[in-house]
């Protein structure tokens, strides 16, 4: 923040680096950075592989394992209309830990993660990652735990919380080299392994911990459900099932669970139940060929809801998975959704608030290409979908930008600004944007394609509800146009595409005088 003893007028000006503003008081003015483009304050992340967790205002928060330039991903928040989108952490430090897998796990206001690799304070902070705790504001990063390969390494599973002790699983690391469980305090202290995993009782777990009473419950990859006790004692397989990287339900004394194989034969990937003695396995449902489980059931009475990563029947194949629900009495199989790869895909489990569905899909989305290549498959998405079916709707597309280089100044209406960048949005056209005067719900209300107009380099003109303004270059001839769009971001339209023999190249802000535009354009007749 820098004060100014001399400055006595309120201004604003928007340039490559975000937009300042200035507020006169009596003597001084406050300098305030309320949105920064272009650099690490604009980086959302990509690839959300973890299921959302939920706060009691309703605030989901989730991860992404990945991220543009140095960002090994991030913690974001969002609210459940799509609003509010927030990176609260950016994993640029490897001393941190870097690319965070899991969910999160919520107490109060504090948040607690993995992070599946970094970690290490040598070697350029390298190491075998991370457990973290971070405030739901953004405040008081910390790391509770390294791992150090000998007791465990990369982490993959949400934490489990019980009072003051989070317990979890590593894929990887311990005695064997096949995994841990493993304990540790909210304040870092207290660190044990409960168990080092090896082939013959279960490898590489990777799943979310599920804790009755002092006993936890949790799947191998390798395909074995077990029990240890939270001292370490009492371990013991409970069932030998297709392998599974996904979390158990509990109810009453019945565990539900998914198990998958990768060499396409239909039985063996199915939704299973066993009891926590150990007795009454049973397969409740198989999966069609080609079709398999990833992430955690959801349990609401005696209703089980999941996803899948593949299969389903989204149209000509190949087919980007669903989201399903079962009764846990094995009837009642329904495919809610159908992904296409425009809607996402690559699951990670549902979050149920009331009788709406939460989840995130790693790939694909609105704002994906549609491509065979892998890096232009899209980075994820979070969504939202009705325990019928119904309702579904992409509250975030993770693209590789919200916006770059504005080269205009802001449009001002109530509580609410509006301005455009240069670069950037879903295709690099630049966009339209929307930022609350503190700062806050910045919102892109148009992604420019290029044949409806790119690069807009001017500031914005508005009237009632609509919004006027020009772009530099594209539209039908590439030399630019003039459009409109409606502040809530619909009703998008070009009122005139520049030919050259009438103009081109527009980049000044538009004067209306009652119904009429007038302009000017920077490229002669």
């Amino acid at each position: 923040m820098k004060t100014h003893s001399t400055a006595r007028s309120l201004w604003w000006q928007a340039t490559a680096l975000g937009l300042l503003w200035a507020t006169a008081v009596t003597t001084a003015q406050t300098f305030t950075t309320l949105k920064s483009f272009g650099i690490l304050t604009n980086v959302t992340g990509f690839h959300p592989e973890s299921q959302l967790v939920q706060g009691p205002d309703g605030t989901l928060y989730g991860t992404t394992s990945d991220g543009e330039g140095d960002v090994n991903g991030t913690v974001f928040k969002l609210q459940p209309d799509g609003s509010g989108f927030a990176v609260l952490k950016w994993f640029t430090n490897a001393v941190d830990g870097a690319t965070p897998q899991a969910g999160l796990t919520l107490s109060g206001s504090t948040l607690y993660g993995t992070a599946l690799a970094g970690g290490g304070l040598g070697n350029g902070g390298t190491g075998s990652g991370t457990v973290f705790k971070l405030n739901t504001d953004g405040t008081g990063y910390t790391v509770l735990k390294r791992f150090t390969n000998s007791d465990g390494a990369l982490p993959a599973a949400v934490l489990t919380l019980s009072g003051s002790t989070l317990y979890g699983t590593t894929q990887s690391g311990g005695n064997a080299g096949y995994g841990t469980v493993f304990k540790v305090n909210t304040d870092g202290t207290g660190y044990k392994v409960l168990k080092h995993c090896n082939v013959s009782d279960g490898a590489d777990p990777s799943a979310r911990l599920t804790l009755s009473g002092d006993m936890l419950y949790g799947t191998a990859y390798s395909g074995t459900v077990f029990k240890v006790d939270t001292n370490g004692g009492g371990f013991a397989v409970l069932a030998y099932v297709g392998n599974s990287s996904a979390g158990l339900a509990l109810s009453g004394n019945t565990l539900y669970g998914t198990m998958g194989r990768a060499d396409g034969e239909p039985s063996d990937a199915g939704v299973f139940q066993v009891n926590t003695d150990g007795t009454g396995y049973t397969v409740l449902h198989y999966f069609s060929y080609g079709t398999y489980p990833s992430g955690d059931l959801t349990l609401s009475g005696s209703t089980l809801y999941g996803t899948t990563w593949s299969g389903g029947s989204s149209g000509a194949g190949p087919f980007y998975g669903t989201v399903f629900k079962l009764n846990i009495d094995g009837t009642g199989y329904t495919a809610l959704k159908h992904f296409t790869f425009r809607e996402g895909f690559g699951h990670s489990g549902l979050t149920l608030s009331g009788s709406t569905l939460y989840g995130t899909t790693s790939f694909g989305g609105p704002g994906s290409y549609g491509t065979s290549d892998y890096n232009e498959w899209g980075r994820g998405t979070v969504f939202k979908l009705n325990t019928d079916g119904t309702g579904y709707t992409v509250l975030k597309d993770f693209t590789s930008s919200d916006g770059g280089h504005p080269q205009a100044g802001l449009t001002s209406a109530g509580s609410a600004f509006y301005g455009t960048t240069r670069q950037s949005g879903s295709l690099n056209y630049g966009t339209v944007f929307k930022l609350n005067t503190d700062g806050t719900d910045y919102t892109a209300l148009k992604d420019f394609a290029g044949t409806d107009g790119a690069a807009p380099s001017a500031g914005l003109t508005l009237s009632g509800n609509t919004l006027y303004g020009t772009t530099s270059s594209g539209g039908s001839a590439n030399q630019g146009t003039v459009f409109k769009v409606n502040v809530d971001g619909t009703g998008y339209t070009v009122l005139k595409n520049f030919m050259g023999s009438d103009g081109s190249y527009p980049s000044n802000r538009l004067a209306l005088l009652g119904s009429t535009l007038y302009g000017t354009t920077s490229g002669a007749v």
